[in-house]
């Protein structure tokens, strides 16, 4: 799948959408006005790109995403750690777990999701 970036501005209007969707432009720009203190101009500039590049689906004046948002987290992920790591997952843990403040939640969460990651 080619990776599509989504810049800051548009990634706030997706947490709208993603909360929202399906939802009309017209909606999306009311909540953007509200939420993001953004006119009207600024809201429609930003869904034509992000229909433009493959992100939003447009049906007249209905909006969806094409992206999940754990889709768009994963490859913000991936790009952070290629970036900062060199790719490296083990020094990006490393890193991570050294000096995170880590809830025994959080903790037992990890190790479940290495344990299934074991399993298979």
């Amino acid at each position: 799948m080619e990776r599509i970036r989504i810049f800051d501005a548009e990634l706030k209007m997706m947490e709208i959408l993603w909360k929202n969707e399906p939802m009309s432009t017209g909606e999306l720009s009311k909540m953007c006005a509200e939420q993001l203190n953004w006119n009207k101009s600024t809201t429609y500039t930003v869904i034509r790109r992000l229909v433009d590049r493959g992100v939003l689906n447009k049906n007249r004046t209905i909006l969806t995403s094409r992206l999940s948002k754990k889709m768009v987290q994963f490859t913000e992920s991936e790009e952070h750690i290629e970036k900062m790591y060199g790719g490296s997952l083990k020094k990006f843990f490393e890193t991570y777990l050294k000096h995170a403040d880590l809830r025994d939640e959080e903790i037992k969460l990890l190790r479940d999701i290495l344990e299934e990651k074991q399993v298979c």
